[in-house]
């Protein structure tokens, strides 16, 4: 009897021990990631005194005021790094406070001087930057990407001859180059006043192919892939060029279902290594973590490759730059490797 309760006892302890171990494992699959993130959509531009997303504090510009509620929010959520596009005279200044934070991009092409948000796009009031300015400024490091490119808000095809200087010199430079590759926003959702000639057949991810024919080792991203059909045309792109990567922003603003139904198309089409963070909006960086944390079919590995890994490779950072990310993630959130 004596034995008998002993090898009781045994096997209740080996079930208890797989149990824990479970349970444990379980834990650690759900655990919200914490680990160093790269944002690849953000937005600069002029503050306003009247935000809603901020408050303009004493003895600070309502400039100043956008900037830091920026720099607060990718604090607060770890990111280490962000591609800032918009007007060149906002992201370039970004880009001097902060230069371990922020890549300077420019948006073009422009309708009548003006970005979709109403800014003033170049000091000259032109629609486009002029190339050899453009030159100068990236061999000067102070331009680091194209983008976001707005396209469909100008009426200007990908396609357009006026595009194809750009595309060279992106190429030559080896930067990266953000298009906007969705049909929207509706009509409700623009700045009033925006955009006279907006044609939504112009964020068609398969516009771009002619200039990857042209350029085949442009680094390229398409922004916003959640439309279905979009979804497979930024398929058929990553399929046959290498350098063609994606992100899924607004997540704050479009249902999760739609991103997760476009995520896991991109995911089951073996594109996982292509897809990477993108928040877009002011503010919207912790919701945007939220929506793929609530992608239960994404591997942990998967969501560390669209929180760092991907962007890190598309931006060919070096291990000096991969190594100071995660040693400040350990830092100041104890994260992963």
């Amino acid at each position: 009897m004596k034995s008998l309760n002993l090898k009781r006892i045994a096997s209740l302890a080996m079930i208890w021990s797989v149990l824990i171990t479970g349970s444990a494992a379980q834990l650690q699959d759900t655990t919200r990631y914490t680990g160093p993130i790269i944002d690849m959509h953000l937005h600069a531009g002029p503050g306003s005194a009247e935000s809603k997303y901020y408050t303009v504090q004493e003895n600070e510009s309502p400039d100043e005021a956008r900037f830091r509620t920026l720099r607060d929010d990718m604090q607060r959520n770890n990111v280490v790094l962000g591609v800032v596009g918009g007007p060149v005279e906002f992201t370039v200044k970004y880009a001097a406070a902060a230069p371990d934070k922020f890549i300077a991009g420019l948006s073009f092409p422009c309708t009548e001087g003006l970005s979709p948000n109403l800014y003033r796009c170049f000091a000259s009031g032109a629609d486009w930057p002029d190339p050899d300015w453009l030159r100068g400024e990236i061999e000067a490091g102070h331009v680091g990407a194209f983008g976001e490119l707005v396209n469909v808000y100008s009426g200007i095809s990908p396609t357009d001859p006026r595009m194809e200087p750009f595309y060279a010199l992106a190429s030559e430079y080896e930067l990266p180059v953000a298009v906007h590759a969705e049909r929207g926003p509706p009509p409700m959702a623009r700045v009033e006043g925006c955009c006279p000639n907006f044609n939504d057949d112009y964020g068609n991810p398969a516009l771009y192919r002619s200039a990857l024919e042209r350029h085949p080792t442009l680094r390229l991203y398409l922004m916003h892939i959640i439309n279905p059909e979009f979804v497979d045309a930024a398929i058929a792109l990553m399929d046959e060029y290498p350098n063609v990567y994606v992100d899924t922003s607004p997540m704050s603003v479009v249902p999760r279902p739609f991103v997760h139904t476009a995520l896991r198309r991109m995911v089951e089409a073996g594109h996982a290594d292509r897809i990477m963070f993108g928040s877009d909006f002011l503010g919207a960086i912790g919701e945007s973590i939220g929506v793929i944390e609530a992608a239960s079919f994404l591997t942990k590995k998967q969501k560390r490759a669209i929180y760092y890994n991907n962007a890190a490779r598309f931006l060919e950072l070096s291990e000096r730059e991969i190594a100071r990310h995660h040693n400040r993630g350990i830092d100041k959130r104890k994260t992963e490797n």
